[in-house]
């Protein structure tokens, strides 16, 4: 750092610009030199100035107001020493040049800075945040890594160090933006400076820029070490930002579909970040931001799912299908103008596998809550064995007409056909019918009878009903004789 000789042998320190950051100047003085008091009240000030401010007009215009103004800087810094009183150091700060002013003390020379080595890394926390620092008086340590290469990070040699947990899954960006000089930048991870994985480095964010930006995919609770330093050597005021977007949901595509299980359950989501697949349904709308569920029917019976409780107007399909560019449609549902939940009911089919989507009408994305209910259908089993009406057997010639009483359950399904079986001392003869009305014909004359009735439906067929009450068939008159 270029600077004049101070009149006054106190002064020992200037500031870094930005931030205020120290570093040690190192200025010889004269024991001959008379030491210049400050004013009555006063102390003697170091008033750093914003990069790019004339430091000797600032400093004049103090000299007019009859400070007395001990040294000027203007080349690795813009500030200057002046001997002033509170009053004039209050109005000092309200100027928008200056960027702060501290009283001058000695300093040791070159102090390194507190997260120099790996293992002082300066902890930083939150989402997104910005730290301050400098690199000044820092220094590499043996081992340490060159991530873009010695022909780019062999040029350096002062850097400082950062420790950063992601609180949230996502990808981070850190920058450099608003350091004083052409800034190196690297993230990684490991334990050690020996043992570092290097997930992004980068010397400028583009051309024509000193600052640098890195951006890496980011798991909750993994620890990631920062690293800035300088190119060629260069050290100063630095400034460090990071920011992380969330990524997208881990359900956001058919194959990474969340799995949901049993008769009734909710689950809480989002669709933010999340997008539409090529070839994928529009699930009843003109949805931009899906995610998939997919659920297996634990039996016959119905199921409905809905999305009571999602923070924005939603769309949702149910679909069976292997891949997302072969799915049948199952059933879809709109959320009602004004609402937000949307629903569908469907009948489900034991052991299904059933994958359903959630959107957002309009493109709209956000947190989501998805429940489903399953109803199962009852079992359709044989019915009951059927009962005689109150006159069984109406008999006419040959034939007759079984008059059977339903049976006290048809199993869970209609009954499809009665069937009656008439026996005693001649042949045995059935009918059948699709009403309790059953015609048995050919039955044997003057032989006797009884009958016993079955009911039948998509299951199977019944047990026997008890026997008819018994029933002759009458005898065929013989010829005549003269």
């Amino acid at each position: 750092m270029q600077s004049r000789t101070p009149l006054n042998p106190g002064i020992r320190r200037t500031l870094l610009p930005g931030a205020g950051a120290l570093i040690a100047v190192g200025i010889a003085t004269s024991a001959a030199q008379a030491v210049i008091a400050p004013p009555a009240g006063g102390t003697t000030a170091i008033v750093l100035l914003q990069p790019g401010t004339d430091a000797h007009a600032v400093a004049a215009a103090e000299t007019q107001r009859n400070n007395t103004v001990l040294d000027v800087y203007s080349t690795a810094i813009d500030g200057f020493a002046a001997l002033l009183n509170p009053a004039d150091i209050a109005r000092l700060r309200a100027n928008p040049a200056v960027v702060s002013i501290e009283t001058d003390a000695p300093v040791s020379i070159n102090a390194a800075p507190i997260n120099d080595m790996f293992a002082g890394a300066s902890a930083i926390t939150g989402v997104t945040g910005s730290v301050t620092g400098t690199t000044a008086g820092a220094s590499r340590e043996p081992g340490e890594p060159m991530p873009l290469g010695a022909s780019v990070w062999g040029t350096s040699g002062k850097s400082i160090w950062y420790s950063w947990t992601a609180p949230v899954s996502g990808r981070v960006t850190f920058t450099t933006q608003g350091s004083g000089f052409d800034t190196l930048l690297a993230v990684s991870t490991g334990s050690s400076i020996t043992g570092l994985t290097t997930l992004g480095a980068n010397d400028d964010t583009a051309s024509g820029t000193s600052w640098s930006t890195v951006s890496a995919d980011v798991v909750a609770g993994t620890t990631y070490r920062v690293v800035i330093d300088g190119w060629g050597r260069r050290s100063g005021a630095t400034a460090l930002n990071w920011v992380v977007a969330a990524g997208a949901p881990a359900n956001d595509a058919f194959a990474n579909a969340a799995v949901i299980t049993g008769s009734q359950g909710s689950q809480a989501g989002t669709t933010t970040n999340a997008a539409r697949e090529a070839n994928e349904p529009t699930h009843g709308g003109s949805g931009a931001h899906s995610t998939w569920y997919r659920w297996v029917a634990p039996g016959d019976g119905s199921v409905t799912f809905s999305t009571t409780g999602s923070a924005f107007a939603t769309l949702l399909g149910a679909y069976t299908g292997a891949s997302v560019a072969s799915l049948s449609t199952v059933a879809t549902g709109t959320a009602p103008a004004g609402q937000t939940a949307s629903s569908m009911t469907f009948a489900a089919a034991a052991g299904t596998a059933y994958m359903i989507a959630i959107d957002g009408a309009g493109g709209a994305s956000g947190t989501t809550s998805l429940g489903w209910t399953f109803t199962a259908t009852s079992p359709v089993t044989a019915p009951g064995a059927p009962a005689w009406g109150l006159s069984p057997i109406t008999v006419a010639g040959s034939d007759i007409t079984a008059a059977v009483a339903a049976p006290a359950s048809d199993g869970g399904a209609p009954i499809t056909a009665y069937t009656v079986t008439c026996s005693g001392t001649g042949a045995t003869r059935t009918g059948t019918s699709s009403s309790p009305n059953v015609a048995v014909t050919g039955l044997t004359a003057g032989a006797t009878y009884t009958c016993v009735a079955t009911a039948r439906n998509a299951s199977g067929g019944s047990a026997a009903s008890g026997t008819s009450p018994v029933f002759v068939m009458p005898t065929v008159p013989g010829a005549p004789t003269n």
